[in-house]
């Protein structure tokens, strides 16, 4: 319908805001590009998905932040796309930054017809290894993504390695 296609481009207007804005409004950015892979699980199939993520978080303090996500996954011409965005909590030293987050969007797919666009809720965390002051490799994230088709929820795994630029 209209109103649903015209709230789809809001949520998606909304996303972008936050991934370009929020750095402008924190102490400390960073900007990750990532490869991913997804675990679709349904009660009646499980299917594997790759692809990549960017996701931009700003940090307030040295351990809060807020942080925006998008995240693509294809195979066989099927596509997921997640638009997220939440608080982040985060524990650095020189070497290592661990970080945890609760995540709140929707999650667009043609994995079921019609295609739907749903609630997407991410639950989970990773740990950067800090190359130099402006660089660090994303060891790992794991994120929890449950998502409601059609009022039912469906339970997603997602996970991450890549690079991290920080800024200033």
């Amino acid at each position: 319908s209209q109103e649903s296609t015209n709230m789809r481009k809001l949520i998606l207007l909304l996303g972008l805001v936050l991934l370009v804005a929020t750095p402008a409004a924190a102490q400390k950015a960073e900007l990750l590009g990532s490869f991913s892979s997804f675990n679709f699980d349904t009660p009646n199939f499980a299917v594997h998905f790759y692809g990549g993520q960017v996701s931009t978080s700003a940090n307030f303090n040295e351990h809060a932040g807020i942080t925006g996500d998008f995240g693509a996954q294809f195979r066989s011409g099927v596509q997921l796309y997640q638009f997220l965005a939440g608080p982040r909590s985060t524990a650095r030293n020189p070497n290592v930054t661990a970080f945890d987050h609760t995540l709140m969007g929707i999650m667009h797919s043609n994995i079921f017809v019609p295609s739907s666009t749903d609630l997407a809720l991410g639950f989970g965390g990773g740990l950067d290894v800090n190359v130099n002051k402006h660089f660090a490799v994303r060891a790992f994230q794991l994120d929890y993504i449950p998502f409601r088709p059609s009022g039912t929820w469906v339970h997603n795994f997602r996970a991450a390695v890549g690079v991290v630029y920080k800024w200033p």
